[in-house]
């Protein structure tokens, strides 16, 4: 008997050592693969999308370059994102990192599924890179925007929904995002 209470001890603590490995945020960028780009992307323009923070010209410069050095490295066909050293060694655990890897996940479609969508052809290579295109010329006009009202609000939307377009494989999204950049080029006539 007192040989079975001497090993409880040590078995409990056997499985309080046993934690998961560290992931670094590089290991996160590889499993999610080229669904990486799209998340990185929504999460730098959803602000300028629903806030009045594009009004800065100084935040969607800053904003503006980093979504176009994302931009060119989904058209160099990258297969994950590409961070600075500081930020690929950060630890990615926690409730939030489980959340972002699930969503994203969760997003991604089975290719089964995704052929018999409308629109799947619009991700398929030759037009997948339109899409990309779009969103870099978006990204270098940004900065450009913040001194017509609305403009940074409707090209930041645009972004958003090219890029949800591009990580759900759904053309749909591409299409009205494609829209919001022709209204975003007709509104500065328009206000003039």
């Amino acid at each position: 008997m007192s040989d079975i209470l001497r090993d409880q001890p040590a078995a409990a603590t056997d499985a309080t050592d046993q934690s998961e490995p560290a992931t670094t945020v590089d290991q996160a960028m590889e499993a999610l693969g080229d669904s990486s780009f799209p998340p990185v992307i929504i999460l730098l323009s959803f602000p300028l999308a629903v806030t009045q923070i594009g009004q800065s010209a100084i935040v969607t410069t800053f904003v503006g370059l980093i979504i176009a050095a994302v931009a060119i490295q989904m058209l160099l066909s990258w297969h994950h994102l590409h961070l600075p050293k500081f930020l690929r060694e950060l630890p990615a655990r926690g409730p939030v990192w489980e959340k972002i890897l699930r969503g994203v996940s969760l997003m991604t479609p089975d290719s089964e599924k995704m052929r018999r969508q409308l629109g799947y052809w619009m991700t398929l290579p030759p037009f997948g890179v339109l899409p990309k295109l779009i969103i870099l010329v978006c990204a270098v006009v940004l900065p450009l925007s913040s001194y017509v009202y609305g403009l940074t609000n409707i090209l930041a939307f645009a972004i958003v929904l090219l890029s949800m377009g591009l990580l759900t494989r759904q053309g749909i999204w591409i299409l009205v995002g494609a829209s919001c950049v022709s209204l975003a080029s007709v509104l500065p006539a328009i206000v003039a």
